[in-house]
């Protein structure tokens, strides 16, 4: 039942869908053609379309999240799950994004850990932004230290402003770590078995649904050993998921 209703439900979350090709470099009549066929219920066609935008162009949040709503109306989860995730990637707290993102997992069961505030706080800006807000707090260090030489500031103003940029600089590196480590994080694009040791015919411990995020470790032949959300352990298939960021950064 669930899978019936995700498009009439994506279709109302959706209305901002068809916006215009405001992403420089896109071919304005080839990303119009993919939004006609969203449009018609092709989504085959259309996610073949933003695929290819894609790969000529790049990645930008805008591409990613129409091809995640294409991909979820096409009934691929996995792959839905996936560019919802990239998208961000590239913008962190975009709205539309989040709850697109949200209401896939929960129409297909994929429930995740209530996140910490710490979480929330790391995730209110993007890796690359959580390195500049850590720049910026060091050229102000700086500038402050450089002026304290000219001119007359009090000892405790300065040991303020150190304190201060010490803090956002600890706190910027943290969150960079941990983004950092979000980053080599996968998705499950294909619902595959779980198996206990990486050979075929190995016991099972059960099978893992497509858009599921895991972190993957060693690797052995074909098979990657993984952790998924939940915590459940074991070795699947490499074919089966793929990157959140993958190794090329336009494709």
């Amino acid at each position: 039942m669930k899978r019936y209703l995700l498009p009439l439900l994506l279709s109302v979350m959706t209305a901002s869908f068809l916006i215009s090709a405001a992403f420089a470099g896109v071919d304005n009549s080839r990303f119009q053609e993919a939004n006609g066929a969203y449009s018609r219920n092709d989504f085959e066609s259309a996610i073949a379309i933003y695929e290819e935008l894609i790969s000529n162009n790049g990645y930008s949040a805008g591409l990613l999240y129409n091809l995640a709503n294409s991909y979820a109306q096409a009934g691929h989860t996995g792959k839905a799950v996936l560019n919802y995730e990239r998208a961000l990637q590239l913008d962190p707290n975009d709205p539309d994004i989040l709850g697109n993102l949200q209401l896939v997992r929960a129409a297909n069961g994929i429930f995740n850990p209530e996140a910490t505030t710490l979480e929330h706080l790391l995730h209110l800006f993007s890796m690359n932004q959580w390195i500049g807000i850590g720049g910026l707090a060091l050229v102000l260090l700086t500038v402050g230290l450089l002026l304290s030489l000219q001119l007359k500031i009090s000892p405790r103003a300065m040991m303020g402003l150190g304190i201060a940029c010490s803090v956002v600089m600890l706190a910027s590196t943290i969150a960079t770590l941990e983004l950092h480590v979000e980053w080599t994080g996968s998705v499950v694009v294909h619902e595959s078995r779980l198996l206990i040791s990486p050979f075929e015919g190995a016991a099972t411990a059960g099978n893992i649904q497509e858009g599921r995020m895991v972190s993957s470790g060693k690797e052995h032949g074909t098979y990657v050993f993984v952790e998924d959300e939940t915590g459940r352990k074991g070795w699947i298939v490499q074919s089966a998921i793929e990157p959140v960021i993958p190794s090329d950064p336009r494709r």
